[in-house]
């Protein structure tokens, strides 16, 4: 067994974020050794190139954590449009207006909060990717 040629072959699966026990089977029948085995290498070379491939993964990682706050915001925006635009649009806040939010903005309003919630959460997702890429 060629430690290096082994440890690359599982840092490139491990960066293409499969399922872990394809790889580790993979490992196995590739290697000729056992599943215990097999586990403790796949652990070893994640331990010892974590770095490595979290820097694989980033733009993914990133991409996808943008498109959710990009989709967040447009319904964020969407919603709030189609729920004050009849007050905005009339000039006023009169009691129709009021009543009009009651009858009908509880469906718009619940969209708005998903629409923060996904907005809220993409960014998270941002940066937490930012903090672990080039954090310590």
């Amino acid at each position: 067994m060629d430690h290096q040629i082994i440890s690359k072959f599982i840092l490139d699966r491990l960066s293409a974020a499969g399922d872990r026990e394809d790889l580790i089977r993979d490992v196995c029948l590739r290697e000729g050794i056992q599943w215990p085995e097999a586990e403790a290498l796949v652990d070893q070379v994640e331990a010892e190139d974590k770095k490595v491939i979290l820097r694989r993964q980033s733009p993914i990682d990133l991409t996808d954590a943008f498109m959710y706050t990009l989709a967040g915001m447009l319904i964020t925006a969407f919603s709030a449009y189609v729920l004050f635009w009849p007050a905005v649009e009339s000039g006023n806040f009169s009691l129709s207006i009021i009543f009009y939010l009651f009858r009908y903005g509880y469906q718009m309003a619940l969209v708005l909060l998903i629409g923060l919630a996904l907005a809220i959460g993409g960014m998270i997702s941002f940066f937490n990717t930012l903090f672990q890429l080039f954090g310590e």
